[in-house]
């Protein structure tokens, strides 16, 4: 698998991720997400902005991305943790009201789901959960307070 994960995944990423995202790679992205676990800690700048993005489409391709992105999001250990959040917080404060929806989405299944310390990062969590209560966009403020609960 380390093999795989080193010297295919740099190669094969790039092409899963490019948008419009299809549903075969959103598919693909579940898929590989669920053998390489771990080993996405450091490709996920690469591969949440382009779940996070696709989760906004309208389509079929939409909730395949979701269950990709739930699956990435319940594969990442602790060495990832850090990451994961920085890029959600970074997905939460985009100019694009569907971009900010899937990240506070996927922060609240984050801490709901995982079994991984997340009391570190919990306050910066909170405190921008908190500000999106007041965002413009009404849809993002309904996923943004679901985060919470």
């Amino acid at each position: 698998m380390c093999i795989f994960l080193h010297f295919c995944l740099p190669h094969i990423l790039p092409k899963l991720v490019y948008l419009p995202l299809s549903a075969f790679n959103a598919h693909a992205l579940g898929a590989l997400a669920e053998v390489a676990g771990p080993g996405l800690d450091g490709p996920l700048g690469t591969i949440l902005p382009a779940l996070l993005t696709a989760m906004g489409y309208t389509d079929m391709v939409q909730s395949l991305t979701k269950k990709a992105a739930e699956t990435v999001v319940t594969v990442i250990d602790e060495e990832g943790i850090e990451s994961l959040l920085s890029e959600l917080l970074k997905g939460v404060g985009d100019i694009q009201a569907s971009i900010r929806q899937s990240s506070a989405y996927l922060i609240g299944y984050l801490f709901k789901t995982s079994d991984l310390y997340l009391v570190d990062g919990a306050p910066n969590v909170i405190s921008t959960l908190i500000i999106l209560l007041s965002d413009s966009d009404s849809a993002t403020v309904t996923i943004a307070w679901e985060a919470f609960v």
